[in-house]
């Protein structure tokens, strides 16, 4: 069975710098270091490797 994409934008690749932490601090205190895979208006993909971070988790993302 073909994949079907459902997004809504387009998403371009860029290779960004970013500053990620929780919006709440009841999500806990914490800042990751990453960069972005891509971006669209709607958002940016970033890869990471810590587990902190939840589905439907409020962020704040961060040019450094």
């Amino acid at each position: 069975m073909p994949l079907i994409d459902r997004r809504h934008t387009r998403r371009i690749k860029l290779r960004q710098p970013i500053k990620v932490r929780p919006a709440s601090l009841k999500d806990g205190e914490f800042e990751d270091i990453s960069e972005t895979e891509n971006a669209s208006k709607r958002g940016v993909y970033f890869l990471t490797q810590l587990r902190q971070y939840f589905v439907g988790m409020r962020i704040y993302v961060t040019l450094p």
